[in-house]
């Protein structure tokens, strides 16, 4: 997140900059890595912009929407909640493949890439346990009510300190609302059995 934060506005720019040039036209498109392209689609994912396939028309489309206020970009990606982990799964082809980041001459691309894969890895496994980290935390109230009534202490409403923070990656509580798919492609992709 600290990355992503420290990502300047123009470095997004460049990066749209980058896609423009390059999904825009249709002899460089079909040279435009596959780990570019599996980020875009990871983005569309997670921040609900609709893909409507993996060729480079479609993936540079949903770009212009993603990075369009280059500026709140970050913030946006930041205060998103995490999805509920069977949902998180639809993230896993992209992010678990073997396909490597090659880097390019602009330094700014480079380093954007970067920020959003790191932050896109770490909100995949926050996302990943959300779900047990809320049920933890609800045994926990549970059997702290259970002592209180054992020692004949007054029951008190459960604490929701622990989880009440605002979505913030990977810092915040889960949030199960909402759903998003992976485009067609996912499909065709094949996940890992672990993270590198």
């Amino acid at each position: 997140e600290t990355q992503l934060r420290r990502l300047p506005p123009s470095a997004l720019s460049q990066f749209l900059a980058y896609l423009e040039k390059n999904l825009g036209d249709p002899e460089l498109a079909v040279h435009v890595q596959e780990a570019i392209a599996n980020l875009i689609e990871c983005l569309c994912a997670v921040c609900k912009v609709e893909l409507a396939s993996p060729a480079p028309e479609s993936l540079l489309s949903s770009a212009r929407r993603l990075l369009r206020d280059p500026h709140s970009f970050a913030k946006k990606l930041t205060a998103l909640p995490p999805k509920p982990s069977e949902e998180a799964e639809g993230l896993a082809p992209f992010l678990l493949s073997d396909v490597q980041y090659r880097k390019v001459r602009e330094k700014d691309v480079n380093a954007t890439y970067e920020a959003l894969q790191s932050w896109l890895s770490a909100f995949y496994f926050f996302s990943s346990v959300s779900d047990q980290i809320y049920a933890i935390d609800k045994e926990l109230d549970r059997q702290e009510g259970m002592l209180r009534r054992l020692e004949g202490q007054p029951e008190e409403p459960p604490a929701s300190g622990r989880m009440s923070s605002p979505a913030v990656s990977p810092r915040a509580a889960p949030n199960p609302r909402g759903s998003f798919k992976a485009s067609p492609s996912a499909k065709t992709r094949m996940p890992l059995q672990g993270a590198r």
